[in-house]
Order: C-alpha cells, then structure tokens, then sequence
C-alpha cells in the first residue's frame, strides 16, 4: 500500500468508515502480534498488548501526521506500550539474545534469564533513546529495523549501539 493509499484509508477510518478501520487493522494486526512476541516471548501477553496497541491507535488516528508510514506510527505506539507494560509489572523477566550476553560477558545456559527489576535501575541511567536502542537491538532487530524505528542512519545506529552497549557495561559493571 502506498502512502498515498494509505492517507485515504486513514482519512476515511477517521470519518468512521467502519470497512477502512477493518483494514487498517488486519492490514497491521499481524506484524504487531509479531514484534510483540518477539518482545515478550509470550502469546497472551503479545495479544493484550497488541489489544491494547490498537486500541490507541483508533484513539490517536487523528494524530497521525503521515510523515512516516502508519506502521512505522503503529510500531512505536506498540513499542510504548510494551515500555509502559514492563514498567508496571514489579517481575518482568527478560531474555536477552546471545549477542548482549556476549557483551555482558554472561557465560550460562542458552536463555538466561535476568528479573527486569535487577537491571532497570542501570538502564534508566541511560538516555530514553539509548535505552530503546538497547532493546530493540537485544531483541534481535536488525540495524535496518532499528534505523526505521528510530529515524537514524542504519550506520549511525551501528556507532550508537557500540556506545551504548559500552556505556551500559561500565554502568552495570562498576557500579
């Protein structure tokens, strides 16, 4: 669908056609679910927050901009609410891929996992846009992924995931 395509179809869910909001959902509902899962390793979980994801977004529809492609808008608004999520929930356990193990030099089985409550006060130590940085890269998104994300050069999000992760050691290490 084009960007074109798709500013019809959003000014014709805000005017309350109830056929372009059926498409806007089942055009996006399936690539949330996924992105959640990937996120929360678990369907229940994935399926409230993907609820939950749109939900806002027919809240919000009329804040869209169309500067970006509206998945690229859906995304972050499911990404906020997996954030929001995990925050409140007081033992959240997170699997962090191989690579962020490598870089905190956890030597264990293949899927550790470490209680969110153990770390978060490290990672709000960080920059909101370090943080999803650091998340979105743990989970196994692609530079070109998180670039899309985030609105950055696939290269830059390469340099700044390097600092991050370096800034993130030293926070986790030392301190």
């Amino acid at each position: 669908m084009t960007a074109k395509e798709e500013s019809v179809l959003v000014n014709l869910a805000l005017s309350g056609n109830d056929d372009a909001i059926t498409q806007l959902y089942s055009d996006n509902n399936k690539k949330v679910l996924s992105v959640l899962l990937k996120l929360t390793h678990n369907v229940e979980d994935a399926e409230d927050l993907t609820s939950q994801t749109f939900q806002r977004v027919f809240r919000k529809l009329h804040l869209f901009q169309g500067k970006s492609r509206l998945f690229t808008w859906i995304y972050r608004i499911a990404f906020n609410e997996f954030c929001m999520s995990a925050r409140k929930k007081k033992l959240i356990t997170i699997h962090l891929s191989e690579k962020i193990k490598e870089d905190l030099h956890i030597q264990n089985t293949a899927y550790k996992k470490i209680q969110l409550s153990e770390v978060i006060n490290k990672i709000n130590l960080l920059s909101t846009q370090e943080r999803k940085l650091l998340i979105l890269a743990g989970y196994g998104f692609s530079s070109i992924e998180v670039s899309q994300s985030l609105d950055l050069k696939p290269s830059t999000i390469k340099t700044r995931l390097h600092k991050t992760r370096k800034k993130f050691k030293e926070l986790y290490w030392v301190n």
